[in-house]
């Protein structure tokens, strides 16, 4: 009882029928006995029932498939999850760290002629972002200790969550973040955008027009109200990922969207990459709207799986029905999901969803190995009479069954690694 299974549904079933039995069992073996006048006749009723075998196996079958999953790398946190993994028909992938590798690698800085100097503008980015526990800051802080660029004593901060970070350095005001964190504190970069068209987030074929900045995302640095270079970076899809959305999308026929807070052209890319219908594409998404989006599709009667690893994917993967996350994610996600990937594959996460059907399968198996039996044998107990001790041989037997087949994955898995 004390096993992280007994929230499931269908164990929540079987304990309400088991109560709502109790007294048809006690009306039926009455009617037998006032009827036969056999005491072993209604004894042999009241020894049958439906739910004892489905009480034992499904606690079986949820703890065999947790063991199985941790042998595979994957922590679920109950068997109340993994039941509804089963019934998942919608996944969310946030994009940094999730779809992409998460090894972000800065590959060049960018300024405006006439302003600071590109070493300039990487010491303010680098001293603005340190000790800033996000991809992005600790890809510009590794660049710029590369480099030998001096980082500067960082004096207020405010660091907003998907948007970027303002901050003062010897004095100065200083934005570094994204494109829309910028403009909205009235920063202009029309003379970034004219000296370099092909980082213009407008562009509207950037395959065709923009060859140069294909697979490369900026973060942009603004001092005193006045922009001065932006810093550009790359963030790898994991090779994991074409096959998973394949797989997920064609084999289980599950509806796979994207969600990014970067902007719509490189979101568009990445999609395309991924096979992921534009339609299911969600870009320039903060924490607040990634949380209403997967609000929205729970609403439409869609059971939602949101996969993030990071800060700012917390809120939406308190509001999915499955949450996953990695292990070598932000503390606040690890601690929110419901699904772990300890080794950081995403593929993983199609093993966690063949174990849960596979564990609905069995448990499908199991009522019908309990119900079966039971019910042919109530039939011939009410009717023709049953021996007391068949009854219980019947009741146990098939009691005893399920919960042999509900361990039987685990076996082969044990047999097939060698393992015991």
């Amino acid at each position: 009882q004390k096993a992280p299974v007994h929230d499931t549904r269908m164990a929540n079933y079987a304990s309400q029928m088991a109560d709502k039995l109790i007294l048809p069992s006690l009306i039926l073996a009455g009617i037998v006995l006032a009827t036969t006048r056999d005491p072993s006749r209604a004894a042999s009723i009241l020894t049958l029932d439906f739910v004892t075998g489905i009480r034992v196996s499904v606690p079986t079958a949820f703890l065999g498939a947790l063991n199985h999953t941790t042998r595979h790398g994957i922590l679920v946190r109950s068997g109340r999850t993994l039941e509804m993994l089963a019934e998942i028909d919608t996944i969310v992938f946030d994009k940094t760290g999730t779809l992409t590798q998460g090894n972000i690698a800065v590959v060049g800085v960018e300024t405006v002629s006439g302003r600071m100097s590109a070493t300039e503008v990487l010491a303010l980015a680098a001293s603005a972002e340190q000790r800033i526990t996000h991809p992005v800051a600790e890809a510009i802080a590794r660049y710029a200790q590369e480099q030998g660029v001096n980082i500067y004593p960082r004096g207020e901060w405010d660091y907003k969550v998907g948007l970027g970070i303002q901050v003062d350095i010897n004095g100065q005001d200083v934005l570094v973040g994204s494109a829309k964190f910028l403009t909205q504190a009235g920063v202009d970069l029309d003379c970034f955008y004219e000296n370099h068209p092909c980082f213009q987030e407008s562009c509207a074929h950037p395959d065709q027009e923009c060859p140069v900045s294909e697979w490369l995302s900026l973060i942009y640095v603004a001092c005193n109200g006045e922009f001065q270079g932006a810093i550009q970076y790359k963030d790898p899809v994991r090779p994991e990922s074409m096959p998973l959305i394949m797989r997920l999308q064609q084999e289980y026929g599950m509806e796979v969207h994207l969600l990014t807070g970067d902007n719509e052209v490189r979101a568009k890319m990445v999609a395309t990459e991924l096979k992921i219908p534009e339609s299911q594409v969600h870009a320039e998404a903060f924490p607040d709207q990634k949380a209403a989006i997967v609000r929205e599709l729970r609403r439409t009667g869609k059971t939602v799986a949101f996969v993030g690893d990071g800060l700012n994917d917390s809120v939406a993967l308190a509001y999915a029905d499955v949450s996953v996350s990695f292990e070598n994610g932000s503390d606040v996600a690890r601690e929110t999901a419901d699904v772990v990937l300890m080794n950081n594959n995403l593929s993983s996460l199609l093993e966690a969803i063949a174990i849960a059907k596979q564990t609905k399968h069995l448990i499908e198996q199991n009522t019908v190995m309990v119900v079966g039996p039971n019910l042919v044998a109530l039939g011939l107990a009410s009717t023709v009479g049953l021996h007391p001790l068949i009854a219980t041989v019947v009741h146990n037997g098939s009691a005893i069954a399920a919960g042999l087949n509900s361990l039987r994955p685990l076996v082969q898995h044990q047999l097939e690694s060698g393992t015991y």
